[in-house]
């Protein structure tokens, strides 16, 4: 019966491999470009302090409501987003709805 279970594993395997991937492509650097999105219905003004007051660099506004692109250190943008539901990713053409690299 172990062949019955070998379709299942390699389904589970590429599952595996396919959120690993996903989880690097979102994950936030330690410092660089960042993707911050609001969670708790703050605006986009709530989000830009919270950069700011983090030593963050505006870039531009998000895709998505409530989402700000910034550049600048996530350690420091974390210690001042306590209070808020604050989702910090990556900025790339998949979080930011085009390619970053002309900017």
């Amino acid at each position: 019966m172990w062949y019955i279970r070998t379709p299942f594993l390699l389904i589970l395997q590429a599952v595996a491999i396919a959120a690993a991937f996903a989880t690097f492509t979102f994950w936030p650097p330690a410092s660089g470009r960042m993707l911050l999105v609001s969670l708790d219905g703050s605006s986009r003004s709530e989000v830009a302090k919270i950069a700011l007051a983090g030593g963050a660099a505006l870039l531009r506004a998000g895709a998505l409501p409530g989402s700000m692109v910034i550049t600048g250190n996530r350690a420091d943008i974390v210690t001042w987003r306590h209070g808020h539901a604050i989702l910090i990713l990556a900025a790339s053409g998949v979080t930011c709805g085009s390619d970053l690299r002309g900017e």
